[in-house]
């Protein structure tokens, strides 16, 4: 056992920069980009997201993906097409109406987005 006066420092962990923004705020990009009237597939979301950012995981994505979509739709900037009768992750989303123009802003975001 140490005695008290001999603990060891505490490790600072420098936080490294992100290499890429939010999933959801790169999903919300990607919808944009797309601007489809029946909306964007899942496979194309990502497909967009791995191309335009390179140094997101692969193997993580799928999860975070589907955490973004479903976060998304809670909040109400993401939306379904009208005949759309998919669940969860899968099949088309769209940026609702009153998210449209700002969509991509930290305001509609919130924290921990």
């Amino acid at each position: 056992m140490l005695p008290v006066g001999n603990r060891r420092p505490a490790r600072s962990v420098a936080r490294l920069p992100r290499r890429h923004p939010p999933v959801l705020r790169m999903v919300l990009e990607a919808l944009q980009a797309g601007e489809q009237r029946r909306g964007t597939s899942v496979a194309a979301i990502k497909v967009y997201i791995l191309q335009k950012y390179p140094t997101v995981d692969v193997l993580r994505l799928k999860y975070l993906l589907k955490q973004a979509l479903a976060t998304g739709m809670r909040r109400g900037l993401l939306v379904r097409p009208a005949n759309s009768r998919a669940r969860g992750a899968t099949g088309s989303f769209k940026v609702s109406r009153w998210a449209g123009a700002g969509a991509t802003g930290c305001s509609e975001l919130g924290p921990g987005a």
